[in-house]
């Protein structure tokens, strides 16, 4: 994604309906951290996005580039982009290295239990992080943004990603890809709706149901 540059497109894609005001920029830029990191590493994500999140706080700075970096929008951007690339990982059980270790422990612990997989792990981890998002948004906000008015020029999000260009062949068979594997990580287990099962393509190709 990083080499076909697809992990500025979708943050920029988030960002550009958010506007210019420090909140809303500050929740595009946790929501953009949030989402990569539920398929790419914390780390790998938050190295992917530290250089566009300094050219926002250098432009919303704009005549306080030469203070010592505790501007409160460095500050609370730099922080919401860190807790939220990490509560994206413990989102799925891709996103960071402890939760695949978990579930190895717990497939080494537990053999016959096929009830921890990849779509039920999301639905309960998945909740509970977007819940710790929304609080760690609300204190970053309260602690660093109350009054603060300065903003970006009204179309920077929008003029940053029409300079990204049309989407080449080689980032259209990545994105594909992409959205196939995860596809692919959701369905692979059963997956029970009420009173119906739902058949993974695990099973039905004689895989077995684990994830």
């Amino acid at each position: 994604m990083e080499k076909w540059q697809l992990h500025t497109r979708p943050a920029l894609g988030i960002l550009k309906p958010t506007g210019a005001a420090p909140s809303r920029i500050l929740a595009g830029v946790m929501a953009a951290a949030f989402f990569l990191s539920m398929w790419v590493s914390n780390t790998a994500t938050v190295l992917m996005l530290v250089p566009a999140v300094l050219s926002i706080i250098d432009h919303v700075r704009g005549e306080h580039k030469g203070d010592d970096g505790s501007h409160p929008i460095a500050i609370s951007l730099l922080l919401g982009l860190a807790y939220a690339a990490t509560m994206g990982g413990m989102s799925t059980l891709v996103g960071t290295p402890p939760n695949m270790y978990f579930y190895s422990f717990y497939q080494r612990t537990f053999p016959g239990d096929a009830s921890v997989h990849f779509t039920s792990f999301f639905l309960l981890a998945g909740f509970i992080t977007v819940l710790l998002a929304a609080a760690t948004y609300g204190v970053i906000h309260w602690r660093y943004l109350r009054g603060h008015h300065g903003q970006l020029p009204r179309h920077y999000f929008r003029d940053e990603y029409r300079k990204l260009g049309r989407l080449n062949r080689d980032q259209r068979v990545v994105i594909v890809l992409f959205v196939l594997t995860v596809i692919a990580w959701f369905t692979r287990p059963d997956f029970e709706l009420g009173t119906m099962t739902i058949r993974g393509w695990a099973n039905a190709l004689g895989l077995g149901s684990r994830e």
